[in-house]
């Protein structure tokens, strides 16, 4: 996914691989270890941070490209974002972002068929 700064006019790309989790049960946590690369068009202090979190989980400096692998753990999707910190007035920016899917082998049908049974 890219996104484009109005400020500084910085691009970034960022891949996750793999990009799909499967559990077999819905509901059930979903883990895996997971690669994620980014490069941009320009050198500057990037951190990667989950969505929710303001912690970064991984951070570059003065660099235009980075990799990192992570232990996965989560029943939901997650979004994870690439953060450019400005030198100057310390403005976090958002220049890229990718998500790991959270999918089941088997949906809970049979708990949703109980609630619409009327007798």
């Amino acid at each position: 996914v890219l996104l484009e700064n109005a400020h500084a006019e910085t691009t970034a790309q960022m891949d996750l691989s793999p990009q799909r989790c499967v559990a077999l049960n819905e509901g059930q946590t979903c883990y895996q270890s997971v690669t994620i690369s980014w490069q941009s068009d320009e050198a500057g202090n990037y951190c990667l941070v989950r969505e929710a979190m303001t912690k970064p989980l991984v951070c570059w400096e003065n660099s235009q490209q980075g990799m990192a692998k992570m232990q996965f753990a989560s029943s939901e999707t997650v979004t994870f974002r690439l953060r450019l910190t400005d030198a100057i007035d310390q403005k976090k920016t958002v220049v890229a972002e990718s998500a790991v899917i959270v999918t089941w082998v088997y949906s809970d049908t049979k708990r949703r068929r109980n609630s619409w049974r009327l007798f």
